[in-house]
């Protein structure tokens, strides 16, 4: 159920980006439809998307193909919350890029215009690269000035919106647990301050760029960091507070998203309750509780209800053999 949702933001499972691992054996495609109501504006929209095995995506938007996948996303801002999601500190920078840009895409407008154009430019840079030997290429430094032209706006709508964030993130942080109190951030490129000059770096690398055929340089290496004391989050924090601190970034970006647009988040979260104590727990759905938003959560544990983790206006339902029923009629 959760995948199905998920397909419906994302084009592809949270488990895997094969087609074949989650269309039902003996069949040759699958098809998931939802309707959705905007927290805004209070209009439906009919989402749809079909992925065959082999062939390419087709995404529906009231009932007309769309060119991309990301014209559905904007109707349903979603928010995965799996076991694994003290990745979001634990794991490479590439992580925390991609939790930054959903943030960026849903409340900056004209950001996905422009990292696409970024993104181009990126390509065309990396291939002119592997051509050059770094002297006199007119062609080369051409790319070069267009992208570090296209990188200011894709860097200024980072900056914006995660000057915006940092202060909600330590605010809830510290709600869900205390010793999170003294977690700070910094945005950087490959160790350098984002706000460098990309043009001087993209000179002082070229050497380096040509030599491996890629660009060092740009927003497509920005890393957020994520720091306690001025030391890597990493290192000083344990499982479970990696874990707390990482919800607290995705709920975040909801409450910003909320306060910025006036439109709400989906939770999907799997195993719920899992690595965190009572406490933590309660913090978490209280706080998506005062959020108002809606959370679809899965768990094995009956007794979450019962121990005061999950908010009382929670609706409980059973999956059994493929099909979900109130627990109440189950």
């Amino acid at each position: 159920m959760l995948e199905a949702v998920h397909m419906l933001a994302r084009g592809r499972s949270f488990r895997s980006a094969q087609a074949s691992k989650v269309i039902q054996h003996g069949h040759e495609q699958l098809v998931v439809r939802a309707e959705v109501v905007s927290s805004r504006s209070g209009k439906m929209a009919q989402l749809a998307v079909q992925r065959p095995r082999r062939g390419p995506l087709l995404a529906k938007l009231n009932g007309e193909k769309v060119a991309n996948i990301a014209e559905l996303a904007q109707h349903l801002p979603l928010q995965v919350m799996l076991p694994n999601v003290s990745d979001l500190i634990f794991a490479g920078p590439s992580e925390r890029r991609s939790w930054l840009d959903w943030g960026v895409f849903h409340v900056e407008h004209g950001h996905l215009a422009a990292a696409r154009r970024y993104g181009t430019l990126l390509r065309q840079r990396n291939a002119q690269l592997k051509q050059s030997d770094g002297s006199n290429d007119s062609v080369l430094g051409t790319f070069t000035e267009q992208l570090v032209a296209a990188a200011k706006p894709v860097s200024q709508a980072r900056d914006h919106y995660f000057a915006a964030l940092v202060p909600v993130i330590r605010s809830l942080a510290s709600a869900i647990d205390p010793m999170l109190s003294k977690i700070s951030f910094d945005l950087r490129v490959n160790g350098t301050k984002a706000t460098d000059s990309l043009g001087n770096l993209l000179a002082e690398s070229l050497l380096r760029d040509v030599k491996l055929g890629v660009t060092h340089y740009g927003p497509h290496r920005c890393e957020v960091m994520p720091l306690i004391d001025g030391r890597s989050a990493s290192e000083r924090l344990s499982r479970g507070q990696g874990k707390s601190l990482a919800l607290a970034m995705k709920i975040a970006q909801a409450t910003v998203l909320k306060e910025r647009a006036q439109e709400s988040t989906l939770f999907l979260m799997d195993d719920a309750g899992a690595e965190l104590d009572r406490e933590r727990n309660r913090a978490i759905f209280e706080t998506l509780e005062r959020l108002n938003a809606q959370v679809l959560a899965t768990s094995t544990d009956e007794l979450l209800r019962e121990r005061g983790a999950l908010p009382k206006a929670s609706v409980v339902f059973h999956v059994k053999q493929g099909r979900v029923t109130p627990a109440e009629s189950s």
